[in-house]
């Protein structure tokens, strides 16, 4: 894939210029590429200049705009640096509504916004937005369940710090359900699902 876009990026910059639209989707594809082995400092390079790009199109490219902000955000994120990527992943969420993002995407950015939160340690702002999210992708036709289970997991985590263990079990219980309908590879997700199960459990009794 790396060696895909290498060449589409050089045919990109000698025919459109280093400022095109083109390129800037292709600096997107390696940000993600990047993200996907965990190569953080090149992966926010390459989604900083897909934003610089962007942001200098006057109209017409703000969805890219978000999606660049919201990668940036959760490095931001996965580094600690918890202010700065609220603040960024807060500015998608609402390009997003300004701009009819699709509604999944609004959810995600959601969900987003409560992951960094989590980490953050603020769990009532956490729950609100994990809570907003599970509501706007239970709303969504097709096939919702990886992220459904995910955003219920997320809030059974919080119940059980908060050591509400109905609502935590209930939540584990329900993630588990939709975790049966996802045909991908979830196992990470299942494994974190059954421990939250059992510490439920455990302190029930």
């Amino acid at each position: 894939a790396g060696a895909a876009i290498d060449e589409a990026l050089k045919i990109y910059k000698i025919s459109l210029g280093e400022g095109a639209v083109e390129v800037g989707k292709a600096m997107l594809l390696y940000g993600t590429l990047y993200d996907t082995q965990n190569k953080n400092d090149d992966a926010m390079a390459a989604f900083t200049r897909s934003l610089e790009i962007f942001r200098s199109i006057s109209t017409g490219e703000e969805l890219n705009v978000s999606l660049a902000l919201s990668n940036i955000g959760i490095i931001h994120g996965r580094n600690a640096d918890f202010e700065e990527a609220f603040e960024l992943s807060k500015q998608a969420l609402e390009i997003r509504k300004i701009h009819k993002g699709s509604e999944h995407d609004v959810a995600d950015s959601l969900f987003n916004i409560g992951n960094i939160l989590d980490q953050w340690s603020k769990d009532d702002e956490a729950l609100q937005y994990f809570e907003d999210a599970l509501d706007l992708y239970q709303s969504l036709p097709g096939d919702e369940d990886l992220a459904i289970a995910n955003c219920l997991f997320k809030i059974g985590s919080v119940y059980w710090r908060r050591k509400n263990l109905n609502k935590s079990l209930r939540s584990y219980q329900e993630s588990l359900r939709h975790c049966s309908n996802v045909e991908e590879d979830v196992d990470s997700l299942l494994m974190s699902v059954h421990r939250g199960l059992a510490d439920c459990y455990f302190e029930k009794e």
